[in-house]
Formats: C-alpha cells, structure tokens, sequence
C-alpha cells in the first residue's frame, strides 16, 4: 500500500489513525455522558454538542496560522496531539461540575485545531515536483487511515465501558471515563509513533513561502 511514496506517509497514517481513534471515541460516548452523569435534557446536550462541534471546526484556522507564522508544523501538531490527550485525560476523570467538563472540552477543540488541518499539510509537503502524480493516492491513503480509527473507535468506546461496569460494579457514567481514558491513550499513541518516526518527514516540515523542492 505505501509502496513507491515516501517513507513519511505511513508514519502520518497512523498517527493520524490513533488521533481519530481517540476523538472519534470520545464523540461515539459524549451524549450518552452528557445525559447518564449530568442528567441533561436533550436540549441543553444539543446545545452543548452543537458548541464543542463549532469549536472543532473554527480552531483549525488559528492552528494553521500558528504552524505558518510561528511553530511549522511538526512542532505544531505535536502540541496539538498533547492537548488533546490532556483533554480527554480531564474528561476521564468522574465529576459533576459542568465547568471542568467545559474546560476540558475547551482543551480538546484548542488540540484538535493546533492538530487536525496542519498535518494533512504535512502528507502534501512530503510530495516533491517529482512526485506529484503520487500525491492524491497518497492522499486516499492518508484518509483511510482516518476511517480505519474512525472505524474502530465506537466499538473501543462501548467495550470498555460495557467491561468496566459488568466487571467492576462502575455506574454507567464512570463507564463512559473508561472510555475517554481509551480516548487519551490513543493519543499517546499518536504522539509516540509521530515523534519516534519523526526524521522520515523532517523535510516535509516547511511553510510553502520557504519551497525549495
């Protein structure tokens, strides 16, 4: 499968697998939580979820311009990958103080963006003027990387929590931090795979003003 494409691409792969592994996770148990440990109307959970969503989506914006003008890219999506392990970390831990679930919330959409735009930029460096024919199926690689973690997660999700409350007497809720504690552990693995492997795409982390290939 990564046959013929730099030696970069399967390290980006699975660092984003495990990335998506862990949000996807997290999101597959988030209404569920939100009703079985806050008690919250389906209203107020809509709400809540709609917000975290909008965050997830406009965050990416300051993380693109941070990675371009300030950190690049692999110091970017390192921190990214950090912050949402904390985030989910935070989540993992029984509360019922809605604010430490907004914070922890807050933490999770700041990684996500610091995380998610700037390292599909970094699959695309990875191809030079030489190697552009490779780029889109290198590309449909990359994303399935994503659908493999994305894939997975709900099960991951609905296991440990099933496993913690039928073997461990957990309420339900409790459950569901086992299940952001799987979250957080994905993440690690991200980091571990993005940092461990990182000289196969040094020269990929450059802003496209600095091209020199």
């Amino acid at each position: 499968m990564f046959r013929n494409h730099p030696k970069g691409l399967p390290v980006l792969f699975f660092t984003e697998m495990w990335e998506r592994f862990g949000f996807y996770t997290m999101l597959a148990i988030f209404v569920y939580y939100l009703q079985e440990n806050f008690g919250w109307d389906q209203a107020t959970v809509t709400n809540i979820y709609g917000i975290f969503l909008a965050g997830v989506y406009f965050t990416p914006i300051i993380g693109g311009w941070l990675a371009d003008n300030v950190l690049g890219y692999g110091k970017t999506i390192t921190l990214g990958a950090i912050t949402m392990g904390i985030g989910y970390a935070m989540m993992a831990i029984p509360t019922d103080q809605p604010i430490l679930l907004y914070a922890a919330l807050v933490v999770v959409a700041i990684g996500n963006g610091l995380f998610k735009a700037n390292i599909s930029v970094l699959v695309g460096n990875l191809y030079g003027r030489s190697q552009l024919s490779l780029k889109d199926a290198g590309f449909n690689i990359f994303y399935m990387g994503i659908n493999v973690g994305a894939f997975y997660a709900p099960f991951a999700a609905a296991g440990i929590k099933n496993f913690f409350v039928q073997n461990f007497g957990t309420t339900l809720a409790q459950g569901y931090n086992a299940g952001f504690a799987v979250a957080s552990l994905g993440m690690v693995f991200s980091i571990i795979i993005f940092l461990l492997f990182r000289k196969s795409y040094k020269d990929a982390d450059y802003q496209s003003k600095n091209e020199t290939n």
